[in-house]
């Protein structure tokens, strides 16, 4: 049986975090600052905050023909590095408006504050 330093455990995941983090800026989710993957099991702990069905649309932007849903709230707060446990996260984020929300050209709103 071999024998594993803490210190390698600890550089091997720094490596292959770092791999991530530039897989993200390669896919253009990201403009170099470090992000946290947005794998399934982070994103599925935001969303079981949430008795909203994630394809639900909280935001739309009809400039951009884009609309924000429950789950790309959730996959945002990961990859902002957001801890699922935060009260600003949960009340604000993933429990938003019954209703969509319009933004307009020039709107700054945050999907999600206090991260």
């Amino acid at each position: 049986m071999a024998v594993v330093s803490r210190e390698f455990l600890a550089e091997d995941a720094a490596i292959g975090a770092r791999e991530l983090i530039e897989y993200c800026y390669a896919q253009g989710w990201t403009d170099g600052l470090p992000v946290v993957p947005p794998i399934r099991e982070f994103v599925d702990e935001f969303l079981a905050l949430t008795d909203r069905d994630p394809a639900e649309v909280l935001m739309v932007q009809s400039h951009l023909d884009r609309a924000c849903t429950v789950r790309a709230v959730a996959i945002n707060a990961v990859m902002a590095g957001c801890r699922p446990e935060l009260p600003g996260t949960r009340r604000r984020g993933l429990r938003a408006s019954s209703s969509p929300v319009q933004l307009k050209r020039g709107d700054g709103r945050s999907a999600l504050p206090n991260c």
